[in-house]
């Protein structure tokens, strides 16, 4: 029996199967009644043939249905084929093009920490957008070949939706400062707990719906505009509007504004790139959701994208998770790591940035390679390839953890750092036994954050506890110079004399007194979602400016709130290292 699915040519075979079924019921009821017919009336000649006559009616009609049954099941295998050959070929190709994608992220973020002149700096930020902007169309590509082949699974975990704006509307600040746009968010808070659901895709979702808006607004305003309200049950429904003032679109072009690989401008020559994929994924990711993207809009008077959806209510005393991977802080200096990789520029950029970050690397080409050195000696954490000639990753991490249970050896960490991006390669690496899972290609940062999630303490347990060690990181200066210049390039103000890093560096200055005022009265009364909000919002704005030692610090309030050991020093320590900073910053503008 063929189960119908949204395929049409599943469809069709099982209307098919359903009119077959329902032909030959009527033959068995007509040969029946022929031959209660004959009994009755001696076998008349004429209803019998009749009877024959319609009987090979039927059956001839039976086997041309059981015929176009057949040829559409063929069909619906060959589409499936197709679809499974169209998933492989995206899968490899994301591969092969993360791989060198890896070399340049790398190499060029480890050159913009390094002395450069202004022409060099301007042209290696040149370079990294672009290569980021390639990454975003791999990423993109990838996200919807996922969701075509229903392979896009959401995670259920505890998140803070009116925080997870903030977070978005500060990621996107520096492009809307940088067109002279305002953005703005307007939060309506309800005395409401976490939500449950993914807050990396619904970050998605309002990235892109927000960069679409600040993209098609040359004048005027971006305003993000979050409600959160008790469902029904014990649920939570999440409203979420992003209004613009921007260049609009006419009834036409909205109608195609969620197929894929559509842009309001489809010309060669249009203004605004992109691959014409981001609101067909934001669309099926808010469906996967359980709601529906609205646009409201005229040409020349703006766009409002709206959408809601029904979330559950976390359990009580469930913390949100809403930061991004890459905040886990800094890890200890002097780790051991035995890296794992055949490709030799890939070797070169993880050796120059374990350096960077204080670790001895021990380099193994190959699986087998990689269970030798486990076995003659110990390491602290593993970074490990996942497709390598002689032994893959899989097969190097299965070998290295039954060993360990063998010999009764402390676990240590395997990290997969692979260039397959797919569900189904993060689920094949977990079931080898590995760790974590990073995505190449990756940035100095994410890997910090990474090691710093596995290897973060001291392993002794003395000295500064894992909390306020992050304040020793490897950055751990006043102003870390390569952020504070990407932002200035971000708002347009790369060689700090048009007046605007000056302003903003003036308000920040300001503002930084008042939140750690208001961060120690909120630790006083226990008020630990107002310290959290308040570290998270200042982790941000330190981290545009450069101050990486004071966003680890309010990154480490933001994640253990009033509970986290230690709180009282590590704010004492925030005091210290905002007065660093700030002084640096007044040093460099003249405040």
């Amino acid at each position: 029996m063929i189960e119908p699915d949204d395929n049409p040519s599943a469809l069709r075979c099982a209307e098919l199967e359903r009119e077959l079924q329902r032909l030959q019921r009527i033959n068995s009821v007509l040969m029946d009644r022929v031959e209660r017919m004959g009994d009755v009336q001696g076998g008349s000649a004429s209803v019998l043939e009749a009877a024959l006559a319609l009987d090979t009616k039927v059956r001839e009609r039976t086997r041309a249905l059981e015929e176009s049954n057949r040829a559409l099941q063929a069909a619906k295998d060959s589409a499936d084929a197709a679809n499974r050959a169209k998933s492989d070929f995206l899968a490899n190709m994301s591969h092969e093009i993360r791989t060198p994608m890896n070399g340049v992220i790398g190499l060029v973020d480890l050159v913009l920490r390094s002395e450069l002149t202004e022409e060099q700096r301007s042209h290696l930020r040149k370079v990294k957008t672009s290569a980021d902007a390639l990454l975003v169309v791999i990423n993109e590509i990838l996200d919807f070949s996922k969701i075509e082949a229903g392979k896009m699974d959401l995670e259920r975990i505890p998140f803070d939706a009116p925080m997870l704006v903030e977070e978005a509307v500060e990621l996107l600040a520096g492009s809307a400062a940088a067109k002279g746009l305002v953005l703005k968010c307007a939060i309506e808070r309800m005395a409401v707990g976490a939500a449950v659901g993914d807050p990396t895709r619904l970050r998605q979702v309002l990235l892109n719906l927000i960069g679409n808006a600040i993209k098609f607004t040359t004048v005027g305003s971006v305003c993000v505009r979050c409600r959160v309200e008790s469902g029904v049950r014990g649920s939570l429904r999440l409203q979420f509007a992003v209004e613009d003032t921007g260049i609009g679109m006419n009834p036409e072009v909205r109608a195609r504004l969620f197929r894929a690989f559509e842009q309001a401008d489809g010309s060669t020559t249009r203004r605004f790139g992109g691959t014409g994929l981001g609101l067909a994924i934001s669309q099926r990711l808010v469906g996967l959701m359980g709601g529906v993207i609205d646009v409201r809009s005229e040409p020349g008077t703006g766009s409002c994208f709206s959408f809601a959806i029904e979330c559950a209510l976390a359990a009580e005393g469930s913390a949100p998770t809403n930061a991004v991977a890459e905040d886990a802080g800094s890890p200890r200096t002097g780790i051991r790591v035995l890296l794992v990789e055949d490709n030799q520029i890939n070797q070169d950029v993880a050796r120059a940035v374990l350096a960077k970050l204080a670790c001895t690397c021990v380099v193994a080409g190959n699986g087998r390679q990689a269970l030798a050195a486990v076995v003659a000696d110990r390491f602290d954490v593993v970074l490990m390839d996942c497709h390598m000639p002689e032994m893959d990753g899989y097969q190097a991490t299965r070998q290295i953890r039954a060993m360990e249970q063998e010999r009764r050896l402390t676990t240590v960490p395997i990290i997969a750092c692979s260039a397959s991006a797919m569900q189904d390669d993060r689920d094949h690496c977990a079931a080898a036994g590995m760790s974590d899972f990073l995505s190449k290609p990756y940035t100095v940062a994410a890997l910090a954050a990474v090691l710093a999630r596995w290897v973060g303490a001291r392993p002794d347990g003395h000295g500064e506890s894992g909390d306020a060690a992050v304040l020793r990181s490897s950055f751990a200066t006043g102003l870390d110079e390569v952020a504070l210049r990407e932002f200035a390039a971000g708002v347009g103000d790369p060689a700090f004399t048009g007046g605007l890093m000056r302003s903003l560096a003036g308000k920040f200055r300001q503002q930084v007194p008042l939140r750690l005022s208001e961060m120690r009265t909120a630790a006083a009364d226990g008020d630990d979602a107002t310290l959290r909000r308040l570290a998270h919002t200042l982790k941000g704005n330190a981290a545009m400016f450069g101050g990486l030692a004071l966003q680890d610090l309010c990154a480490s309030i933001e994640a253990g709130g009033s509970q986290l050991r230690d709180l009282a020093a590590v704010l004492a320590d925030c005091e210290v290292v905002a007065g660093m900073m700030l002084t640096d910053l007044a040093g460099r503008f003249g405040l």
